[in-house]
């Protein structure tokens, strides 16, 4: 789908030499999504629910024998999978889930893909203000802000390194 907020945005970046994948086109099309399935939801409440329809149904355990199900769905940060499967008396035997940040952050792939994440943080600017005042080793919270901009809670997991020992151990806390 080519939302005009969105696209417009991306090709303003490219136009003018920005990489159109950063962060704040990731955080517009977030809030532009809201708009569009906020105005879908006017139509499911007041055109697609039968308001005297089942929502719940009484399910016996002994129905779950030798079975196995899974759930696909799309989830705010990004496709959301769970599978089971039970055993002759109808006890779970397999349950996995595979999450958004399963996705995110995975290790690359057989072919050598990145994982969204990595490849978002490769040619990050370290300094707060995408390097228009200077490297600032000290304060690299571009690279949190890409991190966040996949999954708010990541930011609080991921750790900055210095590998050439040129400058000291920081800890930098974020409000």
């Amino acid at each position: 789908m080519g939302e005009p907020l969105t696209t417009g945005l991306a090709r303003a970046f490219e136009e003018n030499g920005y990489s159109p994948a950063n962060n704040y086109t990731r955080m517009i099309a977030r809030m532009q999504e809201i708009l569009v399935v906020a105005a879908e939801l006017i139509k499911w409440i007041t055109q697609d629910l039968e308001p005297d329809a089942r929502v719940a149904v009484h399910t016996e355990l002994s129905m779950a024998k030798d079975s196995e199900g899974m759930g696909l769905w799309e989830a705010p940060r990004g496709a959301l999978g769970h599978w089971i499967a039970t055993d002759s008396d109808s006890m779970v035997t397999l349950y996995q889930a595979v999450v958004p940040s399963t996705w995110n952050l995975a290790p690359r792939n057989a072919q050598g893909i990145p994982s969204p994440v990595e490849q978002a943080l490769i040619g990050t600017k370290i300094s707060a203000a995408e390097n228009a005042l200077g490297v600032d080793y000290a304060n690299p919270v571009g690279i949190l802000h890409t991190a966040r901009s996949y999954d708010p809670c990541l930011a609080c997991a991921v750790h900055t390194i210095d590998r050439t020992g040129k400058h000291p151990d920081y800890t930098i806390r974020v409000l």
